[in-house]
């Protein structure tokens, strides 16, 4: 069976296989999946935005400079919202202020879940007259202080004559800087937040990204109508992340892999000249990326933030092999048979070196820089396979039947050494010291990049979710950064409920001691079904008194609003009290949707959130937390990102010491086995040492520091330096060192592949995600240095070895 006969029998096949694995690819936006699973830091935001960040929710931000104004803003936007099936329920003002129902059942709940010694002090107050004259005198008494309207806890008092809102954890609240307070208005009332329930369920971002156009198309014709054009509205909340971050990702895929195409293809032409070899490269290419693309797809499924930059790397790193046989064929017009026999043994060896170390990256703590390391490597077999046969098959189709192949007008320049190239190489030694003194001044008098542990999370990227979010962590206190989150989550209600103890103790000991200025432990909101059973024989006898404590009141001057919250708690209990369950909770949906804000114990979930409020958070903040960890117990972790430094440096030293450490010794002993030649080895070793002592030196001189991300860069940069080195030693043996027919056949297509693969990595710098542009520049001036180290240094380090009387075997 001929070639064209099994080309045209995988054809279909390969079409079929990227249809099918292109079409399960879709974008995972979580940035913590970038870090391992099992952290229980990472555990511990996840669990966070899961089930106290509203992720089904849209959070729409209202600001003008009157508070009337954007209250009234608020209200209609949300009713017309509502009313045209644009948005579900939604929720901006507290639950006093928005349902009484609400309010009071907590209330009730609060109080029957007490521990029985505080639900006993407050119920002694309600047996008998004598004692609840003193308490209604008492509350006169305070209402009847200057300047009461002050606090807001003295206000409540004409509708709260018996104290029922005096609960400790109530008083938790209203206490210190507003750790647990109002979550939907800033303190003068100009800036409100709404959460608002998605109307129905999305199939895919794009869905959502049009559900979102309208909501805020809408938006902008109401506050028109209205006349309020200076009511700012700003979106965020998961659904408007995602639209971002998944547009984002798209446009950084499709925009660095065409960039990089565009170039590949404007230094193909520069380089070659020919039309019909540049069409088919970039057809090879297209089909390599939709291959690599489809193994994701039934690999992975998800394409994290990181992993997006495979595109660009992919394409710049396969151009090379397709550039070393255009190059081979144009210079020495081989046959196929010629062409593989010559440059098969360099591409596969390269191909193979490479993807072993992108394969390597697999071994990493971080689950994003695996993901790229096995796309990228599968790729890179991909393409070497491609381009040796369909590519390989094309272009010497392509070349007979070009009459004037060998008649071009540029050939006798094209068979020439550039002065400046042949200068670099017998001066090899000299261009080598004087570099190396250049970078170790750099080295001493600036010192090495440093190494930044911080993640570059999604408060780093311009979006707008993100700059509504940091909007209202400005402006509304309970939302502050100050106050750092403690996730408790178990899996039972047990484990939950006993780790709130635990950590409310420890709170308090770190309050007593200076380091917290203020905790909101939500552990009197844990059902607990002790409590309840022991409070229910006291609270019989409270509901027994309670029509005489009302004419009591009525004595006293209370009004009959007064009573309100007091009947709405009382009929709560008496509901309870009659029942013949065990554990009681709220259930009317504002209740329910309220302590949602620090408890979920339902469909399997048992978590708790807390707020604690360092005393000086800079200064904890700086020392990374150190005193404030103490929290962190079996079940309860602070769920901030900045405690992820520590985190993150330690997967660093592991992945410098289990990963990069035997990688390199590995590619040593692959080394051994290439050339099978010491002084070649040694030889390229060199080269890839001094590239790395100028890209430090390039990096200390630009300012940059290596993270988390752009250190994925090194093992990168070791496996396109093995790459480069490669091949220009196999063809200095090949050509038994000659200068001319190295740099015709190998020079300059090593240059180009360099060029390419630099500007596939650079595309990445234009990248939204910080992290992953950073390793972009990293990743391109690392690879411009090791392509000039090995085209230029190298062939002249080998020359001066043979001059020497080292000489190393051509073969």
């Amino acid at each position: 069976m001929s070639r064209r006969s099994i080309y045209l029998i995988l054809a279909p096949i390969v079409v079929a296989a990227i249809v099918f694995g292109v079409s399960r690819i879709s974008f995972n936006v979580e940035i913590l999946d970038v870090l391992p699973k099992s952290l229980d830091n990472v555990k511990a935001l996840k669990a966070y935005r899961e089930h106290f960040s509203s992720p089904n929710k849209l959070v729409v931000t209202f600001s003008s400079p009157d508070a009337g104004r954007t209250e009234a803003a608020v209200e209609k936007t949300i009713a017309e919202l509502q009313e045209g099936g644009l948005i579900g329920h939604t929720r901006w003002r507290t639950e006093v202020e928005e349902d009484a129902d609400a309010g009071a059942e907590i209330m009730a709940y609060l109080w029957l879940n007490s521990e029985p010694k505080v639900f006993a002090n407050w119920a002694e107050g309600m047996l008998t007259k004598e004692s609840r004259d003193e308490r209604l005198a008492g509350q006169l008494e305070r209402l009847a202080e200057p300047m009461m309207t002050a606090d807001p806890e003295s206000f409540a008092l004409q509708y709260d004559p018996y104290g029922m809102l005096r609960h400790p954890f109530v008083r938790d609240l209203l206490k210190g800087d507003g750790a647990g307070g109002d979550q939907f208005s800033s303190e003068d009332g100009t800036f409100r937040v709404a959460f608002a329930e998605l109307p129905r369920k999305f199939d895919g971002y794009p869905e959502m990204k049009v559900w979102l156009g309208e909501v805020k198309a809408a938006v902008d014709a109401i506050c028109a109508e209205n006349g309020w054009d200076d009511v700012m509205v700003g979106y965020t909340g998961e659904p408007p992340y995602v639209v971002e971050i998944s547009s984002m990702m798209e446009n950084d895929m499709s925009s660095s892999m065409g960039w990089t195409i565009a170039i590949v293809v404007l230094l193909f032409w520069i380089m070659q000249r020919r039309v019909m070899p540049l069409l088919v490269l970039s057809l090879a290419l297209g089909v390599v990326f939709g291959l690599t693309l489809a193994v994701g797809g039934m690999i992975y499924g998800h394409l994290n933030i990181m992993s997006i930059g495979f595109a660009a790397i992919l394409v710049g790193l396969a151009a090379d092999y397709g550039v070393l046989i255009s190059q081979y064929e144009r210079t020495f017009h081989g046959d196929v048979r010629s062409i593989r026999k010559a440059l098969m043994p360099s591409i596969l060896w390269a191909a193979g070196t490479t993807a072993a170390v992108f394969v390597a990256l697999n071994f990493s703590q971080f689950p994003g820089v695996a993901q790229l390391g096995t796309l990228v490597a599968a790729g890179i077999i991909a393409g070497a396979l491609i381009m040796l046969t369909v590519y390989a098959d094309a272009i010497c189709w392509i070349s007979r039947r070009m009459a004037s192949r060998s008649k071009s007008k540029d050939d006798e320049h094209f068979k020439q050494t550039p002065a400046v190239v042949r200068s670099v190489i017998h001066g090899g030694r000299w261009v080598t010291g004087g570099i190396a003194v250049v970078a170790i001044t750099v080295l001493m008098w600036l010192g090495m990049p440093s190494v930044d542990y911080r993640l570059r999370s999604m408060e780093s990227m311009p979006l707008e979710s993100m700059e509504a979010f940091l909007q209202i962590r400005e402006r509304v206190g309970s939302w502050s950064p100050s106050h750092l989150p403690v996730v408790v989550d178990s899996e039972s209600m047990e484990e939950t409920g006993a780790s709130l103890k635990e950590l409310e103790t420890t709170a308090m000991r770190l309050e007593e001691e200076g380091v917290l200025a203020d905790s909101v432990v939500p552990s009197a909101l844990w059902p607990d079904r002790q409590n309840q059973q022991a409070n229910l024989a006291l609270l019989g006898k409270v509901l027994a008194q309670w029509d005489a404590a009302e004419a009591d009141a009525d004595e006293m001057g209370f009004s009959d609003d007064a009573l309100v919250l007091a009947r709405k708690v009382i009929a709560s209990w008496k509901g309870w009290a009659e029942s013949d369950d065990e554990l009681f909770v709220p259930v009317t949906l504002g209740a329910k949707d309220a302590m949602r804000r620090f408890i979920v114990f339902e469909d399997g979930a048992y978590a708790a959130l807390s707020l604690v409020t360092p005393k000086d958070y800079e200064a904890a903040k700086a020392n990374d937390f150190h005193e404030i960890n103490v929290l962190n117990t079996e079940h309860a972790h602070v769920a901030a990102w900045q405690s992820l430094r520590v985190t993150i440096r330690q997967l660093l030293i592991h992945d410098a010491t289990y990963v990069l450490l035997p990688l390199v010794g590995v590619l040593c002993v692959m080394l051994i086995v290439v050339f099978r030649n010491v002084k070649d080895v040694l030889l390229s070793a060199t080269a890839i040492i001094v590239a790395g002592v100028l890209l430090n030196a390039w990096m200390a001189l630009t300012g940059q520091s290596w993270n988390f991300q752009s250190l994925a860069a090194v093992p990168v940069l070791l496996g396109t330096g093995l790459d480069f080195v490669i091949h220009v030693v196999l063809a200095l043996r090949r050509y038994d060192n000659d200068e001319a027919q190295y740099w015709r056949g190998t020079g300059k297509a090593v240059v180009f592949c360099g060029l390419t693969t630099a500007t596939g990595f650079g595309s990445l710098a234009f990248a939204t995600d910080p992290g992953l542009a950073q390793l972009g520049s990293v990743c391109a001036a690392g690879i411009l240095t090791m392509m000039s180290v090995a085209v230029f240094l190298l062939p002249g380090w080998r020359r001066q070895a043979m001059r020497a009387g080292r000489a190393v075997p051509a073969s």
